[in-house]
């Protein structure tokens, strides 16, 4: 049951679910294993890229927005190898899920080896495309997987380890922004540390959240049996880690702003206000509906208020 004492309600049969996984073919079943459907998560590359443009002057050619689409699949390859090695290593623990036991390799429904060989193909083209762009852009890449390996398998497996669990994971926000930022030949200056503080502290806030959403959804055996960290944690403790990622993102704003000699950033500040605490509210209401990022992005308002905030982050900087 949820921390407030009620059941825990899931929408849907879960008996239906598993059957439809069940009779879906071998190949989409494998598909499902490589997480597709978090395409957009590969996405933030696209701040490091235009933010290199910006502060260069610079209108994007033909060559660089072939760069940032050769870095966007090559971070996307990346990323699925990623996911099939934590389908792999986290299997003992997903079957105690209500909702990841439905996942292909769970439910037995393809081979873990197949599915780390199509991971580690998918990761060698990824390199291949990194070390056309440059040398840079490869390093990026290797930091990437280097990064997933650190959070999921041991003797690290910094996602049993409470409230770092939440910094591991995020490190992967600053390093897609170098990906986006280094793909452009061109680029051989260092970004604004500021800026990466501050995005690696957005990750870390939505990691936060998405930890406060299962430790609202989930009766306390479950957590332990899914997630160590997760056991560890109180709703209390997680408020704190989300309001102190928040401060130190909106901080780090707030020098970047002096760093970079860019003042408009100043007004960003009350949106990202508004943006975190809408992002809250909405997990807090819905906890089972909204750990996720892209469940977010399904809703209007969050859309909305994402274009907003992304169209006066670049009027900011420009």
């Amino acid at each position: 049951m949820g921390r407030s004492g009620e059941p825990v309600r899931f929408d849907g049969d879960v008996r239906a679910v598993e059957h439809i996984i069940r009779t879906q073919p071998r190949w989409r079943a494998y598909l499902r294993a490589m997480r597709l459907e978090r395409w957009p998560r590969s996405l933030s590359i696209a701040p490091g890229w235009a933010f290199a443009l910006i502060v260069s002057h610079r209108t994007p050619d033909l060559m660089d927005i072939v760069s940032g689409v050769i870095a966007y699949l090559a971070t996307l390859g990346t990323s699925v190898f990623n996911y099939t090695v934590n389908e792999i290593v986290d299997l003992p623990y997903d079957v105690h899920h209500p909702i990841k036991r439905n996942r292909p390799l769970v439910q037995g429904l393809i081979s873990r080896t197949v599915l780390l060989t199509l991971g580690t193909t998918i990761l060698g083209i990824s390199a291949i495309l990194g070390w056309w762009l440059n040398r840079n852009t490869l390093l990026t890449l290797s930091a990437l997987v280097l990064a997933g390996v650190i959070y999921n398998i041991r003797p690290i497996r910094a996602k049993d380890i409470p409230f770092i669990d939440a910094i591991a994971e995020s490190v992967n926000n600053p390093i897609r922004f170098l990906i986006g930022w280094y793909c452009l030949r061109w680029v051989h200056r260092w970004p604004s540390v500021w800026i990466l503080i501050a995005w690696w502290a957005f990750g870390a806030f939505l990691m936060y959240i998405k930890r406060f959403s299962e430790k609202m959804s989930l009766r306390d055996d479950i957590a332990q049996a899914y997630r160590r960290s997760l056991y560890a944690y109180s709703a209390r403790s997680l408020r704190w880690a989300m309001g102190i990622s928040a401060c130190v993102m909106i901080a780090a704003v707030a020098v970047a702003a002096v760093d970079l000699d860019r003042p408009r950033l100043y007004w960003m500040i009350p949106l990202l206000a508004v943006y975190a605490l809408w992002i809250y509210i909405e997990t807090a209401h819905r906890p089972q509906k909204n750990g996720e990022p892209e469940a977010l992005l399904r809703r209007p308002q969050f859309l909305t208020l994402t274009i907003l905030l992304t169209a006066g982050l670049i009027w900011s900087v420009w």
